[in-house]
């Protein structure tokens, strides 16, 4: 079974506005099998690492990197939330926050460093601008928090 979490509009929004000293952006490939996760975790840890460095390179605040680091830590050793996973995971981390999204779909591994979160892959899934609009202002439920599938319509057969 395919566990995905893709972000809601508005969790998007908040996304793309992030801004911190430190934003750190991760996407990997991941397994639906739980018995490949492993090497997914360690894909997990070197992305994390590279970003770290990069943190650490640019004389970042040793406490503040600290923190990030033990988020980065506890969720790679977070054995629950290995146990369901997509086809790729988003993590994006601060000093104060760390979001995860499980993606359907297959991005290549990346690691951003930068002063605002890198969302726009998380946002994939998201219907275009104008759909988007028609949707939220024609069905209450999405102003709820209830995802539509994809390719719902609002016309009868």
């Amino acid at each position: 079974m395919l566990y995905v979490d893709i972000p809601t509009l508005p969790e998007f929004r908040a996304l793309a506005t992030t801004r911190a000293d430190a934003c750190i952006s991760l996407y990997l490939p991941t397994t639906v099998r739980t018995q490949d996760t492993p090497a997914t975790r360690t894909r997990l840890k070197v992305l994390g690492k590279a970003a770290l460095d990069q943190l650490a390179d640019s004389g970042f605040d040793k406490r503040r990197q600290a923190i990030i680091e033990d988020h980065l830590a506890e969720l790679a050793e977070d054995a629950e939330f290995w146990r369901f996973q997509a086809h790729s995971l988003a993590v994006l981390v601060t000093p104060e926050t760390i979001r995860t999204f499980r993606l359907p779909n297959r991005l290549t591994a990346m690691a951003e460093v930068s002063d605002r979160s890198q969302a726009a892959p998380a946002g994939h899934h998201l219907p275009p601008r104008g759909v988007r609009a028609g949707i939220v202002g024609k069905c209450g439920a999405a102003r709820r928090g209830v995802r539509r599938p994809a390719g719902a319509t609002d016309q009868h057969p």
